[in-house]
């Protein structure tokens, strides 16, 4: 059931990008389906599943078929990873739950929004958006609900 609701949050985020963004302006949705495999939707066709709404979508964009993960395969690493372009050594979240001497503190994905764990000079795609004047909507995404710096 958790996974149909994934799906229901996806459609109704495709459905509200085409309605509300600006004719002829350039668009980007990025979708992460955690732990979601990248045959999954094939298998799905296969088996006579209604795969109409993703098929939908990737027409009108891409599909990616594979992602070549960080070296853990947790999703705070690999999803920040993805909006920075660096590795995690880089952006400092090398793990859902960790400890940090030199802070002192445990960073925690669910608990975590301080900006210590994640403005640590990697600047995620939709604060560059920002910066050149863009507008910018992330939910449920690692670093998302953090105030940067830039």
């Amino acid at each position: 059931m958790e996974c149909f609701w994934h799906y229901v949050t996806c459609i109704l985020v495709y459905t509200f990008f085409q309605a509300f963004c600006k004719a002829g302006q350039q668009k980007l949705l990025m979708i992460s389906l955690d732990g979601f495999r990248h045959d999954y939707l094939d298998r799905a066709k296969v088996r006579n599943v209604n795969i109409s709404a993703f098929e939908k979508i990737w027409r009108s964009g891409l599909r990616v078929m594979k992602v070549h993960n960080e070296f853990i395969t947790r999703t705070a690493p690999n999803h920040l990873s993805l909006v920075t372009g660096m590795h995690e050594e880089s952006h400092g979240i090398v793990d859902n739950t960790f400890y940090d001497p030199e802070l002192n503190d445990t960073f925690d994905l669910i608990n975590s929004s301080e900006s210590k764990w994640f403005d640590v000079g990697s600047e995620p795609i939709w604060v560059t958006n920002q910066r050149h004047g863009h507008k910018s909507a992330v939910s449920f995404w690692p670093g998302s609900n953090t105030q940067f710096k830039g």
